[in-house]
């Protein structure tokens, strides 16, 4: 019998497993998703940027002769990303902001490298349902993600059950949440932070759904598809505007720069699997190869202070300890060992 691990938060991430025998656990925190995206009050909108779905990005070797040079700083070549062109489907039932949503998670997933992800929907129906339902009492859900049997508008208690009862037959992975807004705001309030950022850059997810209330956003993730044998990152080489500095205030609180936040950006590293995974070096440098303090968390990766790593799947975060300069390029540089064999992810990203 599948076990679900999940927890709730404000603006936040459920998560359950995919495929995998999952652990629930006593209780879920209410807490807010950063302020690039949601808080308990007021969500203000991350300055972040906007990503682009499934075709071969860079394998992480820096080997393929397709490279644009060597870093000056860490001597490897950078990695680029090959953005894919495919878009998912999405459902001729689909309202003006699901298309909106689907059409900017493509984008997302494009940039990236990533394969497509399909708008279904049933998870359309879960999602919207469940948008609906906390916006009519915030009384109804003050954990974000649950309901209660014999409430208007009850659909299921928790986010799989509700899926189940729209008519979805896959595997529900994840849920996020926002105060209500377009779709690009709160998919942009969730593209900034550590967690919540998780089932954007899953490959195995391949399903989702979105809904909108009069208070609340939601969206719905399910899994497991086939995905390239690909190591990718976010933001990618070369990628341009991107935030300066991330407010850290997403639930559950990742561990906090030895300052406290706001830190810098959150920058992503997405393996296929973690097994035989193995972090040897991470690096950030800005301009003359000066080295960024940062907090690194997933994977097998030291120092690994705090990290809900069931929530981070099979990626990598670094997030630097102060925010960073504005117009500035900086370089990021993660060696590790896969199954024994060397490999890396090097890029560049300029700051807005």
């Amino acid at each position: 019998m599948k076990r679900w691990h999940r927890i709730s938060m404000l603006a936040a991430v459920a998560l359950a497993g995919c495929g995998d025998d999952f652990v629930q656990p006593a209780d879920g925190a209410d807490t807010a998703a950063d302020d690039a995206g949601t808080t308990d009050d007021a969500p203000t909108p991350d300055d972040g940027t906007t990503t682009d779905d499934a075709a071969p990005a860079d394998d992480g070797g820096g080997d393929d002769g397709a490279g644009p040079g060597n870093d000056p700083c860490s001597g490897n070549e950078y990695t680029p990303t090959t953005p894919t062109t495919e878009r998912g489907a999405s459902p001729g039932t689909a309202s003006s902001e699901q298309r909106a949503a689907a059409e900017y998670v493509s984008d997302i997933r494009n940039l990236i490298g990533m394969n497509p992800i399909d708008f279904i929907a049933a998870i359309n129906q879960a999602a919207q349902a469940h948008s609906d339902y906390c916006s009519s009492s915030s009384a109804h859900c003050p954990g974000w993600h649950d309901e209660v049997p014999g409430d208007d508008g009850f659909t299921g208690a928790q986010f799989w059950e509700r899926m189940a009862a729209a008519g979805y037959t896959g595997s529900p992975a994840f849920e996020v949440m926002a105060p209500a807004g377009s779709a690009q705001f709160a998919i942009d309030m969730w593209m900034a932070t550590v967690y919540h950022r998780t089932p954007f850059v899953t490959p195995e997810i391949h399903e989702t759904g979105y809904g909108s209330g009069s208070s609340y956003t939601t969206m719905d993730f399910g899994c497991c598809g086939p995905a390239a044998d690909l190591v990718l990152n976010y933001p990618v080489h070369g990628q341009t505007g991107v935030a300066t500095s991330w407010g850290g205030n997403e639930g559950p609180t990742p561990p906090a720069p030895p300052g406290g936040f706001p830190s810098g950006p959150v920058l992503t590293i997405a393996f296929p699997s973690l097994s035989g995974v193995h972090v040897t070096a991470h690096e950030i440098f800005g301009p003359s190869c000066a080295a960024v303090a940062h907090v690194s968390g997933g994977a097998d990766i030291t120092p690994n202070p705090g990290f809900q790593t069931d929530f981070l799947r099979n990626t990598v975060v670094l997030y630097p300890n102060a925010p960073l300069s504005s117009g500035t390029t900086y370089t990021v540089n993660l060696e590790y060992t896969r199954s024994s064999t060397p490999g890396h992810r090097t890029f560049s990203f300029t700051t807005q």
